[in-house]
């Protein structure tokens, strides 16, 4: 009953700071937005009421749109990104905005030059977002946009296999369904979503949903390598809008093939993504199916499963998702059928899930609200020691006004568990610093012991690791393409099993420092992303190494036409850290060195050859792959 008060009391709080402080919102021009042709619906008056984010390339992000003009949403994420915000001392990460809609022409005519090498731009802008945020020589996870809540660590990476220690602290979620509990790692995040859903921002979580194409004109793309140690791997992509010359009528699909040695085991993916966005008049349905097979290592799933013997296992995951968003509530359904078969286990394990999510998003001055509640269906032939929720009550916050800023993420389980995170900020010019932190209350009793799935009657040892408090600072500094973040702070850290005379709580301190430094002089461009992360004042934690640190170096010499020369090198270490396999395995400091170089020709294709793990080393307390060389090349098509 105290912190059901304690929620109501800071919601008030919020709601009355936000009718005193709000500003009217500022009118945006510069820029025409147009209506594309064959636009069914007009408007008036003739203009959009809508929530407008500054991202940290210093373009313009779309929030929410706040008068009902739901269906402009994918028109007006793209038009904002050809704004650029300049930092000054009344920056604003967050405002109202209100802009000017203009009418389709009346008599088509064929467009204009300066319109098409318009659209063009944008295009090639997208591009070259998803370029950044995929190739080999850029962090999966950048450094300088994560802070403590919501960091995941690097994984190292071949072709389209990722290995990395589990995060403990990160809220992950897909679609906007937070993970559940299951057999495998959290880390199979990075396996479902990369490559074929968009990271969503957020200093709370790592949140990935649907990818959206503005754009009638076809983008499409082919992505293959080979490599040493039968290396071989082959990504597709298809989008396209405006299908069947239906306005608003999206069509996405991507499949990936992946062939060869990974973690001393013969591994293979398989995946194939199709999404699909139906205008509905003023609402939109969009409908989602996946389908991921994957043959690897042991060391995906959870450590309590892990053997003395590696050993291999196939995941076979199919999900079917529905979203009906609307001006008066959003639904959602989402279907989980998941199969785990290995040549140790008694039986096929099957996991499968059906999930109900209603939510609204409610706008009041500078503050934003959406009440979730969803309701959760399992059906699993093993046990896990902590089963998965059956209600969950959520209530996002957002809140902004002037040079402040906040964010909380509320989640009531079955009514009893409750789960928060939140942070505040004010932005000062081109700084940003604030307070971030989170708590888990009345968790469930520790399980010490689970059903075996490699023989029946058998248990086996339960692990357990979580943050249950974090309370930590963090400061921005964003200037030009350039940034640089750094956090510090504690958590409190559970663990189970635990080593004699050793508490299950413990305090651990961290500091965090992530950076991009984007500089170009004459016809050299260099771009360096590094990482560096200090924890201590902790004994023996299981997957806590005392420091872990990044670097990606990429210098480029730049040509006519949008062409480019280019080299550089990525490292990944760590000190010495405990497992909680069934040996408690102590490993020891690890570095691995991948080197690159390569050509890009215009926009849209570039090829790279690269030496894998120059040193010929462990990562994250397994040999990834041997020191050997890859080729790649990635191609787009606009058609």
């Amino acid at each position: 009953m105290a912190v059901k008060k304690l929620v109501l009391l800071a919601v008030l709080i919020l709601l009355a700071t936000a009718l005193c402080a709000q500003d009217g919102p500022l009118r945006l021009g510069g820029k025409a937005f147009v209506l594309p042709e064959g636009w069914p619906q007009g408007y008036d008056p003739p203009e959009v009421l809508l929530r407008v984010k500054v991202n940290p390339d210093s373009t313009l992000g779309l929030v929410a749109v706040l008068d009902g003009k739901t269906e402009l949403e994918p028109l007006l994420s793209q038009h904002l990104m050809l704004y650029e915000y300049i930092p000054s001392s009344d920056f604003l990460a967050e405002f109202d905005a209100i802009l000017e809609i203009l009418s389709p022409p009346e008599i088509p005519a064929q467009a204009s030059t300066w319109e098409r090498e318009q659209l063009l731009e944008e295009i090639e802008e997208t591009i070259a977002r998803e370029r950044e945020s995929l190739n080999f020589r850029s962090p999966l996870h950048p450094p300088a946009e994560q802070t403590a809540l919501n960091s995941i660590g690097e994984p190292y990476r071949s072709g389209y296999y990722f290995y990395g220690l589990p995060e403990n602290t990160a809220r992950l979620s897909l679609r906007g369904f937070e993970q559940r509990s299951s057999l495998f790692s959290r880390g199979f995040q990075d396996l479902f979503a990369l490559g074929f859903l968009n990271r969503q921002e957020s200093l709370l979580e790592q949140a990935y949903g649907r990818i959206d194409h503005p754009y009638q004109v076809t983008l499409s793309a082919i992505e293959v390598g080979i490599g040493g140690y039968e290396q071989l791997f082959g990504r597709g992509l298809l989008r396209k809008n405006r299908l069947f010359g239906i306005d608003r009528l999206q069509l996405g699909f991507g499949f990936l093939i992946q062939d060869g040695a990974w973690l001393q085991r013969d591994s293979g993916r398989e995946a194939v993504v199709l999404d699909i966005s139906l205008p509905l008049g003023k609402t939109t349905l969009d409908l989602a199916v996946t389908d991921h097979r994957d043959i690897l290592s042991q060391r995906y799933l959870r450590y309590e499963y892990w053997r003395s013997q590696d050993f291999s296992v196939e995941r076979r995951h199919r999900t079917i998702f529905a979203a009906w968003r609307s001006p008066w509530l959003d639904l959602a359904l989402l279907h989980e059928h998941d199969l785990a078969t290995a040549a140790v286990f008694t039986d096929t394990l099957r996991d499968d899930a059906l999930r109900f999510r209603a939510w609204k998003n409610l706008r009041i001055g500078a503050l934003s609200l959406t009440p979730l509640y969803e309701r959760m269906f399992v059906w699993r032939d093993f046990t896990l020691a902590n089963d998965d929720h059956s209600d969950l009550l959520g209530l996002d916050i957002g809140f902004e006004a002037g040079r402040i800023g906040a964010e909380a993420i509320v989640r009531l389980k079955d009514f009893q568990r409750l789960q928060a995170s939140a942070d505040l900020d004010y932005s000062l010019g081109r700084f940003r610093f604030g307070a971030l932190g989170s708590f888990r209350y009345r968790e469930p009793e520790p399980v010490l012991r689970i059903p075996s799935p490699y023989s029946p009657g058998d248990s086996l040892s339960r692990v357990e690791i979580r943050d249950d408090a974090h309370l930590g600072l963090f400061l921005n500094w964003l200037w030009d393409q350039n940034s640089l973040n750094l956090s510090g702070g504690r958590r409190v850290v559970f663990n189970q099993p635990i080593p004699y005379l050793v508490p299950n709580h413990q305090n651990l301190n961290y500091l965090r420092l992530g950076a991009r430094i984007d500089q170009t002089w004459n016809n050299w461009n260099l771009v360096w992303q590094p990482g560096l992360v200090w924890q201590g004042g902790f004994y023996e934690l299981f997957l806590e190494p005392e420091l872990r640190y990044q670097s990606h170096l990429n210098i480029s010499r730049l040509l006519s036409h949008h062409n480019a020369l280019f080299t550089g090198f990525s490292l990944l270490g760590h000190s010495s850290f405990v497992t909680p396999d069934p040996d408690w395995t102590v490993w020891e400091d690890a570095l691995v060195i991948d080197i690159w170089a390569g050509v890009k020709i215009g926009r849209r294709f570039d090829f790279q050859v690269t030496y894998k793990n120059l040193l010929d080393s462990r990562i994250y307390d397994a040999e990834p792959l041997p020191g050997s060389l890859q080729a790649s090349l990635r191609w787009y098509f606009l058609n």
